[in-house]
This record gives structure tokens, C-alpha cells and sequence, in this order.
């Protein structure tokens, strides 16, 4: 489980097809770049670590295939109701320090949580093209154990510059889990408290986080961008209290470079 990452497409999947589009399409809008990140190790590490990422978006119609949502669909009605689809990949967390997922070496007798396959359901009304509400869900295809997560909150494009070459946008977010999720990623089992030396812990449903973003694109040429975000994530009470968590307040940077064709 890691902290939103850059957001290629316009404000809350807008970029969906439209209605009057073929499902299909009759443009493959390519999308790579390269992105350095600043983050936690985990969500709820005290520790950082900064990490380079591989960057692939490809858009056809309402399809799409992209390197931080996975493989997936898109659909907005004129009315401003949009609907988006995806099977992603969810990396876990590991028991000790990785370059490539979440995990430091102070959770070593945690054991590690698995990868699991999800697919992610986003449903939204876009007020205005400035405004727009939605909610989600995270459901585990593989790994059931992981549990589920959802999402509701609000996106809004603050500022656009006369020629479009600067947006920025905001974004404010509840996230919710199931007690599945909670207690796989903030629960501490008696075994893992014995191997770990972590104290025993154990939480429910609902609410555990807050998070809020900010994003930064600008489009040098038609070809060239970049795109910078920041998003913190304030744990909520019934996890923030858990031995896994160093620091209830989580913030993460990212800085990429595109090209488009």
C-alpha cells in the first residue's frame, strides 16, 4: 500500500471517453517519462527513501494501459457521470528495506505481505470542469486475505494558465478498510509480536486515513512535459496507534519528465 502517485490524466479521469467517442477509438496516445520519488518507506515510516520509476501510459478510446493503474477502461456521459475500471497490481510490503516496494528493516519478523492482484472500480460526477466528487473501491482478486480499501473525496483544478500550459490541481480524500486490510497492514498478531517484538495490536473497520494532494503539469511542447505532485496522508487514530506506525503523518514527492506521442 503506498501513497497516490503522479497523475498523468486531467482532473478525475476526465480524459474518459466521451460518450459520442467510439470504445475503440481512432488515435493510440502514448504517454513514457521517467519519475524520482521522495517517500516513505512505508506508510507510517519515520524512515525515507528516494527511488527512481519507470513511467508508461497508453491510451486508445476508452482503453488504456498504465504503469501505476494497471490495465483498464474509462467511460464519462455527456450528463458529467464517468465510470473507470482497472486490474492493477497491489506490491504489499516487505520486512525489511526494498528499492522496488514498501518495507524497512524495522518490521524484520513482521513477515511479509504479499503482492496481490486488484482491480480498482472509480465512479464520479463532474460538477464543472473545474469540480468533481467520486468514490472507490480496491478489491484483492489474489491474496484475499489482503482486504479490501475504499475511497471518497473531492478534485478540483485550481488554476490553468490562458495558453493551458500550467495546470494545477487539488485533491482531498477519506480512505476507508475493510478490518481485513486494517489489521494486515497496522495489526501486530501475537507470533509477529513474538518474532517481532512489536506489541500486540489488533483494529477494526473504517476510516484510517486523510489524504490530501496538490499537482503541477506543465506542457513545454506539444511532445515535452513535466509533472510534479505532492500528497500527504494523516493516519487516523484506530491505526496511527499501532507499533508498525512511526509517524501518523506521511508525505511523499514526485518530479517527472514526458513525452508524449
Amino acid at each position: 500500500m503506498m501513497l497516490p502517485v503522479i497523475c498523468l490524466l486531467p482532473l478525475s479521469s476526465a480524459c474518459a471517453a466521451d460518450a459520442s467517442s467510439a470504445f475503440w477509438g481512432d488515435h493510440t496516445a502514448v504517454t513514457v517519462g521517467i519519475a524520482a520519488r521522495n517517500s516513505p518507506r512505508y506508510t507510517g515510516s519515520s524512515q525515507r527513501q528516494n527511488s527512481v520509476l519507470p513511467i508508461v501510459q497508453i491510451q486508445r478510446g476508452a482503453l488504456y494501459v498504465d504503469s501505476t493503474r494497471g490495465i483498464g477502461w474509462q467511460w464519462q456521459s455527456p450528463a458529467g457521470f464517468y465510470l473507470d475500471h482497472s486490474i492493477g497490481y497491489d506490491p504489499g510490503r516487505a520486512d525489511k528495506n526494498n528499492n522496488w516496494r514498501p518495507g524497512a528493516n524495522r518490521l524484520r519478523g513482521m513477515g511479509s505481505i504479499n503482492g496481490a492482484v486488484t482491480t480498482t472500480l472509480i465512479a464520479g460526477y463532474q460538477f464543472a470542469p473545474w469540480l468533481a466528487a467520486e468514490v472507490s473501491g480496491e478489491f484483492a482478486l489474489s491474496e484475499r486475505e489482503r482486504g479490501n480499501q475504499y475511497r471518497a473525496g473531492l478534485k478540483s483544478t485550481v488554476w490553468q494558465s490562458v495558453s493551458t500550459d500550467d495546470t494545477v490541481s487539488l485533491s482531498a480524500d477519506a480512505l476507508f478498510g475493510d478490518s481485513r486490510f486494517t489489521n494486515i497492514y497496522y495489526g501486530v498478531t501475537e507470533q509477529q509480536h513474538a518474532r517481532s517484538g512489536l506489541s500486540a495490536y489488533h483494529t477494526g473497520r473504517g476510516v484510517y486515513g486523510y489524504a490530501l494532494g496538490i499537482n503541477w503539469g506543465h506542457q513545454f511542447t506539444a511532445h515535452w512535459a513535466t509533472n510534479v505532485s505532492l500528497s500527504s496522508l494523516w493516519l487516523n487514530n484506530n491505526v496511527a496507534k499501532s507499533p508498525v506506525v512511526e509517524k501518523r503523518s506521511n508525505t511523499e514527492a514526485n518530479v517527472a519528465v514526458l513525452y508524449s506521442f
